[in-house]
């Protein structure tokens, strides 16, 4: 024998229970296929788009010195180690190289989640005190009555001058 569900008690502060809220379906939309995987000239049109200037801009690129930086760091210790270990020119060149490419990506991805974190708290910190901005304060605002009263002022002082500089 199961026990009925138990009854909610009727609230004081409304006469007429509330309906149940609708459980209408969400329509997500649902890929159909795969995107299609990229071909021969998708690759030659990606290449064609990078120029000699590029690269001489690689600077500019935000975390890319200190990721090239590590890299080189990194790979040259790696090599030595492994050369000197193994005595393999060869075998330690590919683990120079590999490991060159996986401290660069991995440190320029680590410098770029810090920079975004970064940014987010800033935007954060932004939105949560925007009513203490500079042009809030009750002393900006003051200072910037008195210098569009003094820009009046003068406004008025060169009207006047040059009434007086016109013939009657």
């Amino acid at each position: 024998m199961s026990n009925p569900p138990p009854s909610n008690p009727p609230d004081s502060s409304s006469s007429s229970p509330s309906p149940p809220p609708s459980r209408e379906p969400i329509d997500i939309p649902r890929p159909t296929a795969p995107p299609p995987k990229p071909t021969l000239d998708d690759y030659k049109a990606a290449l064609e788009r990078v120029s000699l200037d590029d690269f001489k801009r690689i600077d500019q690129v935000p975390c890319m010195r200190n990721a090239f930086m590590y890299a080189i760091g990194g790979a040259v210790a790696v090599g030595a180690v492994r050369f000197v270990s193994g005595r393999n020119i060869r075998q330690a060149w590919n683990w120079t190289m590999g490991s060159g490419l996986f401290i660069a990506v991995v440190s320029w991805q680590t410098c770029r989640t810090q920079v975004a974190q970064e940014r987010e708290r800033m935007r954060a910190i932004q939105e949560r005190y925007a009513h203490r901005h500079i042009s809030q304060s009750p002393s900006f605002k003051a200072a910037q009555r008195r210098k569009a009263d003094q820009e009046g002022r003068q406004e008025v002082q060169a009207k006047g001058e040059g009434e007086k500089d016109r013939p009657s």
